[in-house]
């Protein structure tokens, strides 16, 4: 991604509160451009010198993009190696950072340490910053990818309000990235955003205001007429069971996020048969994105992205969390012990020691009523053919 405009496009609403700013996210989604402004948004509601994405490759962390006001910070960052000096990279959180949690420095280190850590001593604070929060989502940027906010010392060092307000902000710019991701998958060189949607291996479906599928691209045709049904009423899912869940999923995203401030999350449908399943996620198309589609005065429109679970080695942690009620940090280690991993495989990757992770399995365990691993697993691969 790239950060080339730096103010809201024409027409894209001031970012008033939470609204303006989720709204800026989803403007962002197929529009590169607008992701800067989008996190000066997040930077405004947070009352924040500026807000950037921060995401771990395989080799290295990097800034996939950044509000204006840490242009400056961000490359001297970079140019002067302060990762080395960062104490958010040194370890010091025993589980380490998980999807769908919150951080400040108060978790990183003692109120004593703030004041002589180099870091933020010497670097942050040529730059009038003394607190930090960060988010952590999932995201193909990167594991960890986060949502970071910056704030200077006169305003003050975050709450409990500020980490639920970075929270919610945080899961819509996790499912305005998995439209970013499987949009630039997809675009080559001189493709214009209708084309790439058009192109998607991922099946894509634009639904208007009343539900009705207004596009559909080659990936999703197979799935209308067997998983999705057009009636009189719009779009809905083949089987009756699934309807109430995926018409309150596509609302919500109808709204900007807007109902009640409830974090988004994705749903599941059945084929005919009830042996295989779709996740679904929703997005409201808005803005930029919207227009970079061609939609002429878009009211209400949602983007719709299908994924077979049949398909996928590890079950996506959002559905796991969403069905059986699990924490952040439990649906992401039953999801990759559900592909086949061991207690140990799946602590290394999540970077926590395998007592933790035990810990935390005997948690799942509670909840779900299974007291063996195969259970666990069985109870999973049920959720692919429910």
């Amino acid at each position: 991604m790239t950060d080339l405009n730096l103010s809201p496009p024409a027409g894209m609403p001031a970012a008033m509160g939470v609204d303006g700013a989720i709204y800026s996210l989803y403007a962002a989604a197929l529009n590169s451009e607008c992701w800067s402004s989008a996190l000066e948004s997040v930077a405004t509601l947070s009352m924040s010198v500026g807000a950037v994405i921060f995401a771990k490759s395989k080799d290295s962390w990097a800034f996939p993009s950044h509000s204006a006001g840490l242009a400056e910070a961000v490359n001297s960052y970079l140019r002067e190696g302060w990762s080395r000096r960062n104490p958010w990279l040194e370890g010091r959180l025993p589980a380490g950072f998980h999807a769908g949690d919150v951080y400040t420095e108060q978790d990183i280190l003692d109120f004593s340490e703030v004041s002589l850590n180099t870091f933020y001593g010497d670097f942050l604070s040529r730059y009038g910053i003394s607190h930090v929060m960060a988010s952590i989502i999932h995201s193909e940027l990167g594991n960890p990818t986060s949502l970071v906010v910056c704030r200077a010392a006169s305003v003050g060092p975050f709450g409990d309000d500020d980490r639920e307000a970075l929270l919610l902000l945080a899961r819509h710019l996790e499912q305005s990235l998995r439209i970013t991701s499987a949009y630039l998958k997809a675009k080559a060189a001189g493709d214009t955003v209708a084309q790439a949607f058009d192109t998607m291996d991922q099946p894509a479906v634009i639904l208007d205001g009343k539900m009705r599928p207004l596009r559909v691209n080659r990936s999703a045709e197979p799935l209308v007429g067997r998983y999705f049904v057009d009636s009189e009423e719009g779009l809905r899912p083949t089987m009756r069971a699934d309807v109430d869940d995926f018409v309150s999923t596509v609302q919500r995203a109808q709204t900007d996020g807007r109902l009640d401030g409830r974090l988004p999350h994705p749903t599941t449908v059945s084929d005919p048969d009830g042996k295989k399943r779709l996740v679904v996620w929703t997005a409201p198309l808005v803005g930029p994105s919207a227009d970079a589609l061609g939609l002429v005065r878009p009211d209400k429109h949602v983007l719709m992205l299908a994924k077979d679970l049949e398909n996928d080695q590890i079950i996506d942690p959002t559905v796991i969390r969403k069905v059986f009620g699990l924490t952040t940090a439990e649906a992401r280690l039953a999801s990759l012990l559900g592909s086949g991993r061991s207690v140990r495989e799946a602590a290394e990757t999540l970077d926590i020691s395998e007592g933790t992770a035990r810990f935390v399995l005997k948690r799942i365990f509670s909840k779900l009523g299974v007291s063996r691993q195969a259970e666990l697993v069985s109870r999973l691969r049920r959720l692919i053919l429910r």
